[in-house]
């Protein structure tokens, strides 16, 4: 964001990866904006997916999303910890993508207001090679976009 929004958010779109980035950048966006009606997402992949394809392997890439999709839900609970009543009617959406793909098509889907996302601190190279979910949306933001850096913690 680069300023004040023009009228109050109605929705939000908080990303997450579980992370003590999102989580800070989530209650950001619920203090910015306190009555909106909130989604969170979570994009996550199978390892070695394209291993298991054919018949004979159906079973156990299902199996595996099935795994996923609970230790998801698992994650989100604890991720929630202390939200809990004021998110109690927030849509969790669970999406088998890579995260600014699952972002931007959630969003193409149904719109909102304010994205919310957590950025991590990586040294350039890694970010030059692996890229970074934040970036991506900032260069192209869908919508007004709330990027927010893990908390800091001292020593000690």
């Amino acid at each position: 964001m680069r300023g004040d929004p023009v009228s109050p958010y109605g929705s939000l779109l908080a990303a997450t990866d579980f992370s003590l980035a999102a989580r800070a950048a989530l209650e950001a966006a619920l203090r910015l904006a306190p009555n909106a009606t909130t989604r969170l997402l979570h994009a996550h992949s199978v390892p070695f997916r394209f291993l298991l394809g054919g018949e004979s392997r159906r079973s156990l890439l299902h199996a595996e999303r099935r795994r996923q999709r609970e230790t998801a839900e698992t994650d989100m609970a604890t991720f929630l910890g202390g939200l809990e009543t004021r998110l109690a009617g927030a849509e969790r959406i669970f999406v088998e993508d890579a995260p600014e793909a699952a972002i931007r098509r959630t969003l193409a889907t149904e719109p909102a207001d304010l994205l919310a996302v957590g950025t991590h601190a990586r040294p350039r190279l890694s970010e030059a090679l692996l890229g970074s979910v934040a970036r991506g949306l900032m260069a192209d933001p869908p919508c007004d976009l709330l990027a927010v850096p893990p908390p800091f913690r001292t020593a000690g």
